[in-house]
């Protein structure tokens, strides 16, 4: 932020004066003028030792105060509308004191000193409304900082004093509106900060006519509009020029000022060079390269001029970080030390400008009030202007957009006061009265940037017109509006990271890709940012291996499982079991179990994994789990059919083929549940960047972690987990109801039972394992896959273990013994079951003959 004194013009001299204006009455205190002194008084002779040099000598009035003649003006409470009335009484009195004893003393002719006497008071007061109707404080700043303008309800105006440092103006200025102060009226407002105090200022159009909202060239009307809104009203415009010296131009050579950045840099070296043999203090460029507003307008120009983009565009991108960029600013850190002082890092547009209008240096760059300031200086009259410089080809010239605006507390009790306040200010005279006065360029279209304002061309005078042309193009605004409310936090972020470059603590690549995240996650927020500002929690090689590991393990005994029922198929035991469908058993829990290598792909580098694994996981456990529990609902059917009696039918049959149906109907029905599940989902990713917060005690404004997680619609995911919840209470109800089969090779309640209760127990311990394991996708893997092969690998184990061991270990003695002892009385009548007979009653003793029921179990 520019944070020069814009005018010349002095308020006050205590913390805080009020005056009372007609309509905007302030002293003025510039080149020692007071109140009507010695403008007003300048006709009288200059007598050495009269009364008139004596006079003002005792009544120093030119600090908007009384300091002397009795003291009781300054004896009153700064700020009172007494004091301002007592230093204006007191200050006219005084004035006409002095007139008088200077006519009385005067050798003028006696009707000539009579006449002054006479007229004396009457050209105090005119002398002094004169001055209270000069609006002093339209300058909006002055050398004690910036104002305020405070309107009571009385028509009493105070002007405030603000702070020097233009960051203490803005945090001043956005407390007295968030405390939603009625008197503060009329404020003074960098271009930037439109943006961010929107929502407290007034709407410019409920104040001010369409003429004069219409006024302003287009670029200030659209940079003082937010959101549709016209919050401010454009002061006047600033922007960046460079400053040479026109002697050491000429003197080396050089018919012209430097085009093109390298033109600069070469033309600096060699002034610089030749100067320093006289004068060992003198640099060929001077900028202002501080940590504040000035630098973030520097680094916009050189960035602009190289083609690299505005840093946040008008479209809010965030173009800092490109190859353009990285070179604008290789540039800059280069300029330290070679042609631009070290000491330029802590250089402000005032100190940078103490250099160049001491004759230190060649080029300046800064604002067109450089032209006010260095008047009376060194190098007045051999100052020159021209564009900032590009970088050759298809770049062009540009400077960044500075000025000023007027704003209106929308708090504010005299709102209608306040307009006209702002229409004055605005006004085509008053911002010619200002460019003359201290070469503020108007923002109106008829005089914008003091077209046709200028004087004739002198060589011996440099006005802002000597610039020549200035294309249309050439300002560049800063990202003010499409940054709000957050435009100085975006604004400190750049200025302060380039510093660090110029002072080679980073280099400008590394201080730009760190820039870069840190606009983006203040204008964005974490989710936008790009990778390269972030550190992503990935799946630790460990996990992967181990996962990889156990699932393989699950897999083998799987395998070795499946081909043990397929080699003793025939066996009675594995008869008794529909070895079809525990060989359906196995091949769900592969596919379970492929879902672990599914579940450790990078779901951005592996875009299907996401929904692979939801897939595998849900066909897998519905094939093997369906398969258990339907083919033990046969069993059970027929051992409930049974029960009825001989009446109830004399033979039941159900198929293998009807077993299949059933468990094809399972499948079928998770497939449509996981096909409507994705076309919920949709076009929508199915994985996303999860923010994890640091658990480094570092403070690093980059380092930002993730985890890239699947998100698949949380619908349908619950709908998976009910529609499989229902299947496995479904089998625990089978279980339960066939748990009194007396049949030891039919009977596989026991082995159900204990098969859900293992799949609901490692649900409720990996579950929540699982979601506090989110931040950490090593261990969520691990969890995820070790549940999976427990659930597979004891399903197996828990179902097939002891018939393995009865295949293995009976002999065939023990196996006709053991057909034997299946058979018992029972009232109900009996099963056969490919020729083993069943009576499934719950009777005890003797056989009964009753007709049969038949259960056909083959393998097919």
């Amino acid at each position: 932020m520019k944070s020069d004194r814009v005018s010349t013009a002095s308020i006050v001299a205590s913390s805080r004066v009020a005056y009372r204006m007609a309509p905007i009455a302030l002293y003025r205190d510039h080149a020692g003028e007071g109140l009507g002194y010695p403008a007003a008084a300048s006709w009288l002779p200059q007598r050495s030792g009269s009364v008139y040099q004596r006079v003002p000598s005792l009544l120093s009035i030119g600090r908007a105060r009384l300091l002397t003649v009795t003291g009781w003006v300054g004896s009153e409470q700064p700020g009172s509308f007494r004091a301002s009335l007592l230093a204006t009484t007191s200050g006219a009195f005084a004035l006409t004191v002095s007139r008088v004893a200077v006519a009385a003393s005067s050798p003028m002719p006696f009707p000539t000193r009579l006449l002054v006497l006479l007229l004396a008071p009457t050209i105090t007061l005119v002398s002094a409304f004169r001055n209270l109707s000069e609006c002093a404080i339209c300058d909006g700043t002055s050398s004690y900082g910036t104002v305020i303008i405070e309107i009571h309800p009385d028509g009493n105006m105070e002007a405030i004093p603000m702070p020097a440092d233009s960051n203490d103006v803005y945090a001043m200025i956005m407390q007295k509106l968030e405390s939603h102060d009625p008197a503060t009226a009329v404020m003074f407002l960098d271009v930037i900060w439109s943006g961010d105090m929107a929502h407290q200022l007034a709407d410019m159009g409920t104040l001010v006519t369409s003429g004069e909202l219409a006024a302003p060239v287009d670029m200030e009307q659209q940079y003082a509009t937010v959101n549709g809104v016209r919050v401010a009203a454009p002061y006047f415009v600033d922007t960046g020029f460079l400053y040479y010296r026109k002697d050491l131009l000429a003197k080396y050579g050089y018919a012209s000022p430097p085009s093109t950045w390298d033109e600069l840099e070469q033309m600096a070296a060699v002034i610089q060079a030749g100067e320093r043999k006289t004068n060992p203090s003198f640099w060929g460029y001077v900028w202002q390269g501080l940590a504040y507003e000035g630098l973030t307008c520097n680094v916009l120009e050189v960035f602009v001029t190289h083609g690299a983009g505005g840093i946040v565009e008008l479209d809010k991108t965030v173009s800092v970080n490109n190859p353009l960029g990285i070179a604008a600013l290789a540039r800059m850190v280069n300029w330290i030390g070679t042609i631009s002082p070290p000491s330029v890092t802590s250089m402000d547009e005032a100190g940078s400008l103490k250099v160049f209008s001491a004759g230190n240096a060649a080029f300046h760059r800064n604002w067109p009030d450089v032209l006010t300031s260095i008047r009376g200086t060194f190098v007045q009259n051999i100052t020159g202007i021209a564009l900032v410089p590009h970088n050759g080809g298809s770049t062009s010239h540009h400077g960044t957009l500075g000025g000023w605006m007027i704003g209106v507390n929308k708090y504010a009790t005299m709102q209608a006061m306040a307009g006209k306040v702002v229409s004055e200010l605005t006004s085509d005279q008053h911002q010619i009265k200002e460019f003359h006065k201290s070469n503020k360029m108007p923002v109106n279209k008829d005089v914008f940037m003091g077209e046709g304002l200028c004087a004739p061309y002198n060589p011996n005078i440099t006005q802002i017109c000597d610039v020549g042309t200035v294309p249309p193009d050439y300002i560049v605004p800063r990202w003010s509006t499409v940054a709000a409310p957050y435009y100085t936090l975006t604004s400190a972020m750049v200025y302060n990271a380039v510093n660090s470059a110029l002072l080679r603590r980073i280099t400008p690549g590394d201080a730009l890709a760190k820039l870069e995240c840190q606009l983006t996650l203040q204008l964005y927020g974490q989710g936008a940012l790009p990778l390269q500002c972030l550190t992503e929690i990935t799946v630790q090689s460990w996990a992967s291996t181990t996962n990889t590991a156990l699932t393989a393990a699950a897999m083998i005994i799987v395998a070795v499982a499946a081909g043990f029922i397929v080699v003793f198929r025939n066996h009675a035991v594995m008869k008794a079991a529909s070895p079809i469908f525990c060989l359906n058993i196995c091949v769900g829990g592969l596919v379970l179990l492929v879902s672990n290598i599914t579940a450790g792909l990078h779901p951005a580098t592996y875009r299907g994994s996401c929904w692979a694994t939801a897939w595998l996981t849900c066909i897998g456990f519905m094939v093997m789990m369906g398969a258990l529990f339907v083919k033990h609902w046969r069993v059970a059917q027929i051992f409930q059919l049974a029960k009825s009696g001989p009446q109830a039918m004399s033979v039941v049959k159900i198929t293998n083929a009807d077993v299949a149906k059933r468990v094809a109907l399972l499948v079928v029905l998770d497939v449509v549940v996981l096909g409507i599940w994705m076309g919920a989902q949709g076009t929508t990713p199915s994985y996303t960047r999860v923010m994890q917060e640091s658990s480094c005690p570092c403070q690093n404004a980059d380092l930002h972690q993730f985890v890239t997680a699947c998100t698949l619609g949380a619908g349908g995911l619950w709908t998976v987990v009910v529609l499989h919840g229902i299947v496995i209470v479904w089998g625990t109800v089978i279980a339960i109801r066939t748990r009194n089969i007396p049949m030891l090779l039919f009977n596989e309640s026991k082995f159900m039972g204990l098969t859900t209760y293992n799949i609901a127990l490692i649900m409720v311990l990996t579950l929540p394992v699982m979601l506090l394991a989110g931040s950490n996708p090593s261990m969520g893997l691990l969890v995820r896959g070790v549940a999976a092969v427990l659930v597979v690998t004891l399903t197996i184990v828990v179902l097939f273990g002891y018939k393995f061991f009865l295949v293995v270990t009976m002999t065939p003695e023990q196996l006709k013994s053991l057909k034997q002892q299946t058979v018992v009385q029972g009232p109900s009548g009996r099963g056969i079951i490919e020729g083993v007979i069943a009576a499934p009653g719950k009777g005890q003793g003797r056989s009964t003959p009753v007709p049969p029921v038949v259960f056909e179990s083959r393998l097919v």
